[in-house]
């Protein structure tokens, strides 16, 4: 983490000191060059970097093994993607949703809360 700030800092320190050069000598290209970097990079973000809500764990291993510049191909997760492994093969196999998940609800409904209205 320490790393990344140093560029970080470094960098930002880098375009301030560059940009009233850049200004006086490029005058309103500097603005479309910073534009160009901006759309590049939200086109970059858009095409390499995956929607990770609603997966497991597992699913983004697999989807981190494959190359960054097919990304997009597989950006949003599939209803296998979306269970863990071994929440489905106890789907299954059926102890979720038999005996085993009729226990869990027992249980629950001895659990009472007590909410007080304010």
């Amino acid at each position: 983490m320490s790393i990344c700030f140093f560029i970080n800092w470094i960098v930002d320190y880098g375009i301030t000191r560059a940009t009233p050069v850049m200004i006086t000598e490029m005058s309103w290209g500097i603005f479309m060059l910073y534009a160009m970097l901006t759309y590049g990079g939200v086109v970059s973000i858009y095409f390499c970097l995956p929607e990770l809500k609603g997966r497991s764990i597992e699913s983004m291993d697999d989807l981190f093994q494959r190359p960054l510049w097919t990304m997009w191909k597989h950006a949003y997760p599939t209803e296998d993607e979306q269970l863990r492994h071994d929440v489905r093969e106890m789907l299954e196999d059926g102890k979720i949703g038999g005996q085993e998940m009729g226990r869990a609800a027992e249980n629950k409904a001895t659990v009472s809360v007590h909410v007080e209205n304010s």
